[in-house]
């Protein structure tokens, strides 16, 4: 199946069965959760968070579940020097591969449901600033 949220595309590949510690499921709601990431850290490498989102299924985000067959993922963003980063608690745990270019990022690995961090590169602006100084001299003329 396919699912489609903001500027995120996912494919499921048929036959995909999700593993959980009780059950292998075979039919489960697959959803598309936004964050934001106004509280999120840089990862460092001067990037800066851009989009934070997981893959809920039943609506469970867990390290718990792993489907048999990865989430194809194709999202339409800045591209240029973009890097995804997996997300758990402790934060930032590792980078994810991803093929980038002409504003898609694409992720051929995702197989569980859990959170993801994408990061541009941090904005840099430079400010000049001027100043100056006026001095007006006048005197005064009696006759």
């Amino acid at each position: 199946g396919v699912v489609t949220a903001g500027n995120t595309l996912v494919v499921i590949k048929p036959g995909t069965i999700i593993k959980t510690p009780t059950a292998n499921l075979t039919e489960y709601n697959f959803s598309i959760v936004y964050y934001a990431t106004s509280n999120l850290p840089s990862p460092g490498d001067n990037q800066e968070p851009f989009i934070a989102f997981a893959y809920a299924i039943n609506g469970n985000v867990t390290f718990s579940y792993t489907a048999t067959q990865p989430f194809i993922t194709v999202i339409t963003t800045p591209s240029h020097n973009a890097e995804m980063w997996t997300w758990n608690s402790k934060g930032y745990i590792f980078r994810d591969p991803i093929i980038i270019g002409n504003g898609i990022l694409v992720n051929l690995t995702f197989i569980k449901p859990v959170p993801w961090i994408i990061t541009l590169p941090e904005i840099t602006t430079s400010t000049t600033s001027t100043t100056s100084t006026t001095s007006t001299t006048s005197s005064a003329y009696w006759a």
